[in-house]
């Protein structure tokens, strides 16, 4: 987890500093330890990815996806679109119903969630600084 911390990308970096108020490093292990399902992919022996979902409303059926990736991501991108899609399925597995927040200034990531499939919602401030989020979703809502 460290070593994401130091090399997360900086679109990543921008979007956990606007979410919230304390270190990197302190946000990617919240990030694990509210996870009932976190994965993480190497690439060349390096941490290239770490993501999961974590409970919203477990009557619901509700889980909060997230993704944190370095620019490794970017050497990779055919092998890493490959792998969503297949992790998605056991995401939704667990939970049918997937929502959470993106700021807006991840472009890259939106069109990424959009591809997925998820809805996109207008953007609304969000997180502790107030930016411009769109809250994303998929399944009954």
């Amino acid at each position: 987890m460290l070593g994401m911390a130091k090399n997360i990308r900086p679109s990543d970096r921008q979007e956990v500093k606007a979410t919230v108020s304390y270190p990197i490093k302190k946000a990617v292990r919240a990030c694990v330890a509210f996870s009932s399902y976190s994965r993480a992919a190497l690439a060349d022996g390096q941490l290239g990815l770490l993501w999961g979902v974590g409970p919203v409303s477990l009557l619901a059926g509700t889980g909060s996806p997230w993704m944190l990736a370095t620019p490794l991501i970017e050497e990779y991108p055919v092998m890493f679109l490959k792998a969503c899609k297949k992790e998605l399925e056991v995401i939704k597995s667990q939970y049918p119903i997937l929502e959470n927040h993106i700021d807006v200034r991840s472009e890259a990531s939106i069109e990424w969630l959009k591809w997925l499939g998820f809805t996109i919602e207008d953007p609304e401030p969000w997180g502790w600084q107030g930016l411009p989020f769109h809250r994303f979703h998929m399944g009954r809502t």
